[in-house]
């Protein structure tokens, strides 16, 4: 992709089934909605440090993608964004997030065995973590005040998480 695109649009990418891995330029600083969506090949992307915004379902169904590490200034992972992606392995979550929504990480991580929510967490949302068969454990930051219902459903592995105080 050229230097200089400041965006991957809606669904630019969605469906290519061959797509291995992407290398975006350090201009990009938004990522639509469903742009990379039902890649099903792709293993590996590099989110650039400037990336702001990154669209509902923008990773969806990317079942081979084995890691992801989201730059500071993501606040929002919205939802469906990562559903779906099984073979993830690693989260790396910036403290500029401060919502996590509806599905953001539902049926994925077939092999993620723990996740450190950051204390910038506010809310997350209905089913964000739900069908993580292998999580065991769960930190949740300081600062989550709201949990929406069937946040972790299904995670039968799940045998430690911590609940702040002040959750509602």
């Amino acid at each position: 992709l050229p230097d200089g695109l400041t965006e991957i649009a809606d669904g630019l990418f969605a469906s290519s089934y061959q797509l291995k891995t992407v290398e975006l330029p350090q201009s990009i600083t938004s990522i639509g909605d469903s742009a990379f969506y039902n890649c099903s090949a792709l293993k590996h992307i590099d989110i650039p440090t400037g990336v702001t915004s990154i669209g509902r379902a923008a990773f969806e169904y990317c079942y081979t993608l084995l890691s992801v590490a989201l730059p500071e200034g993501i606040e929002t992972i919205r939802g469906d964004t990562f559903a779906y992606c099984e073979d993830l392995v690693s989260v790396t979550l910036p403290n500029s997030v401060t919502t996590i929504a509806s599905q953001a990480f539902a049926y994925c991580c077939d092999e993620l065995l723990s996740i450190v929510i950051p204390d910038s967490v506010t809310a997350i949302g209905r089913t964000a973590f739900g069908n993580l068969a292998k999580l065991e454990s769960v930190t949740l930051g300081k600062n989550v005040a709201s949990l929406g219902d069937y946040s972790f459903s299904k995670c039968i592995s799940l045998t430690e998480i911590n609940i702040p105080e002040k959750i509602t």
